[in-house]
Order: C-alpha cells, then sequence, then structure tokens
C-alpha cells in the first residue's frame, strides 16, 4: 500500500473515531444535561402556547419555586407550572391542607417533597424523584 492511500485511510478512521466520540457526547449531554421539548397544546397559554419550543435543564431540579414551568413525568414528559411548594397551606372550598417538606415520617430521603403543579385545567401532585428539570422558552416570539 502506497503511503498516500496509508494516509488517507488513516484519515479516515480518525474521522470516524472523532465523529462517534462527539455523536457520545451529545447523547450524554442530552441525557444527562439538557433537552429541548415541544409544547403540544395551549392549556397553559399564555405561560406555553401549543408549539412552543422549552429548554430543559435536567442538572437544576433543586431550587423550584413558585410561576416555575416544570417538565416531569416517568414514562413521557408533561409540562406544568408551579403554584405550591413543599409548606404551603393548600385551600379548597371547605378544608386547607398543608404540603409536606417530607412524604411521610418513616422516610429519611429529601427527595421526596411533594410539589402542586398545574397542568390547564388539572391540577396534580408531583414528587421530587419525577421531575426531570425546569424548562425556558427557546423561542423570543411565541409562535
Amino acid at each position: 500500500m502506497s503511503r498516500k492511500k496509508k494516509f488517507i485511510l488513516r484519515q479516515c478512521i480518525l474521522f470516524i473515531v472523532n465523529c462517534a466520540f462527539l455523536a457520545a457526547i451529545v447523547w450524554l449531554v442530552h441525557r444527562y444535561a439538557f433537552c429541548v421539548v415541544r409544547a403540544t397544546s395551549d392549556e397553559l397559554s399564555p405561560a406555553v402556547v401549543k408549539g412552543e419550543r422549552l429548554l430543559v435543564n435536567k442538572l437544576q431540579r433543586d431550587d423550584i419555586h413558585k410561576g416555575d414551568l416544570l417538565v416531569f413525568g416517568t414514562d413521557s414528559a408533561y409540562i406544568g407550572v408551579v403554584i405550591n411548594v413543599p409548606g404551603d397551606t393548600v385551600r379548597t372550598d371547605s378544608t386547607a391542607f398543608l404540603l409536606p417538606i417530607r412524604c411521610c415520617d418513616r422516610c429519611k430521603s429529601s427527595n421526596c417533597q411533594p410539589y402542586l403543579v398545574q397542568m390547564g385545567q388539572a391540577v396534580t401532585l408531583v414528587y421530587h424523584a419525577d421531575v426531570i428539570g425546569q424548562a425556558y422558552s427557546l423561542s423570543l416570539f411565541k409562535p
């Protein structure tokens, strides 16, 4: 094999190895740090409109406040707005409930805090373990 062919073959192999390495880095960042989701309904309008893309910061799961956009779920991703955090009192028509700081007295984990999240007309209780991350709009102008 000539020198030129060896050089080209070596460059091709290096290119393939570099592409595989970069693909692995992109996969790791997508899996553990950031991802992009698209809103599928107008239920959270005006905060999020249908078709809007949201950047989900998977690293920011601990500092959750009222009004934050959350992406949560185990099998699929749902988008909601936090309306109550642990320690808040939730009032209904006739009673008041306190969102606990921990799920139960036996639990020693600090990651089982419940958040009350509004998903359009529905309100659901989301535990910290189900939170994927906080979401931020990627569009400057809403579609």
